[in-house]
């Protein structure tokens, strides 16, 4: 299990451990929810047989309290925790999922159990149902240093080849760090590729592009309909720069 992750998880499950059940069992539910990125990452299998009696105990017993009017916020946290559950008594789950994509800022911060357990367990759910995310997360988390024993990292080796420029129409140019945007456009879709020099990961974040691949040197993502700028921050190894992008340029 990443660092991040299990300082997170470990965390969780104190606050799920110190519950009592005249309390909020907010804390077991958010404990519950968690597993379902801790599923995700192939870490589930980790879990100590100490800490799933506990979550087993706890949770059964969380899961039967609640307030007298449950609201949707409730509802949807219930059916979040009921799904790690399940999944830890190794039955399959279909835990709600936001039908967004999210921005990869909010993957990588589900790969660290943030904001929350809850709010992590939901798009945990969202990506174990799309496979773009999944492509995203996979890349993401090997440029984050996700390590050979990540399931995440090792799928990420089979990323397809990087695209010739030449096959592209060039937008924008940066001198430091030294890279290249160049927009791709076929059958309607939109990918914008950034080339760098430097020998290290690249990766563009924006509102509304989505990651697609990453190679040392290289980043591909796919690009909203309707956006002709964009306004962008480039991540070329440890160096970071804001980049505004005409998408009709060129």
């Amino acid at each position: 299990m990443r660092p991040e992750l299990r300082s997170a998880w470990e965390r969780a499950l104190g606050r799920a451990e110190a519950w009592q059940p005249d309390e909020d069992p907010e804390p077991v539910l958010e404990a519950l929810a968690l597993l379902l990125v801790v599923d995700l990452t192939g870490d589930l299998g980790a879990v100590a047989e100490a800490d799933r009696a506990l979550l087993r105990d706890r949770g059964r017993r969380a899961l039967l309290s609640g307030p007298p009017a449950p609201d949707e916020d409730w509802q949807l946290a219930r059916s979040l925790a009921r799904a790690g559950f399940d999944r830890l008594e190794g039955r399959p789950a279909r835990p709600p999922a936001d039908p967004l994509c999210p921005p990869d800022g909010s993957l990588l911060g589900m790969l660290r159990g943030e904001p929350d357990g809850l709010s992590a367990g939901q798009r945990a759910a969202h990506v174990a149902g799309c496979e773009a995310c999944r492509r995203s997360l996979r890349v993401l988390d090997l440029a984050q240093g996700g390590g050979a024993q990540s399931e995440l990292a090792v799928a990420a080796a089979a990323a397809a080849p990087m695209r010739a420029p030449t096959e592209g129409r060039p937008l924008a140019e940066l001198e430091d760090p030294e890279a290249e945007a160049v927009l791709f456009e076929e059958g309607g879709e939109r990918r914008l590729a950034v080339y760098a020099t430097a020998a290290a990961p690249v990766r563009l974040e924006a509102e509304g592009v989505t990651t697609e691949q990453m190679l040392s040197g290289y980043w591909l993502g796919r690009v909203p309909a309707g956006r002709d700028r964009i306004r962008a921050r480039l991540h070329v190894g440890s160096q970071t720069v804001d980049w505004e992008i005409d998408l009709t340029a060129g």
